[in-house]
């Protein structure tokens, strides 16, 4: 009888882990979006896109933004950038290495 109860209590407790494993929003396979129902999906209209430039080593390129430049990232030691003296919209941009 002892036996009969602990097989019971046994199938009790497996059936429940089994069940809580099914329905754990923690287990459940994620459909590739990192925050599910959270954010929502970025569509063209709201993206901006890329310009190219050209710049060379005699000429500087100058471009002027709408507000102050924050911060600027070459990721190239090919170009040599900086803000122009005098003004925090304007961007200084020159080739570094010659014919390139």
């Amino acid at each position: 009888m002892k036996q009969f109860f602990l097989l019971i209590a046994f199938a009790a407790i497996a059936t429940f882990s089994v069940s809580a494993h099914n329905f754990s929003p923690l287990n459940q396979p994620l459909s590739g979006r990192l925050f599910e129902g959270m954010t929502r999906q970025l569509t063209y209209d709201r993206m901006i896109s890329p310009y190219g430039i050209e710049v060379s080593f005699s000429k500087t390129t100058h471009i002027i933004f709408p507000s102050a430049i924050r911060y600027i990232d070459l990721g190239s030691s090919d170009i040599i950038a900086g803000k122009a003296d005098g003004a925090l919209n304007v961007l200084r941009i020159k080739a570094a290495v010659q014919g390139i």
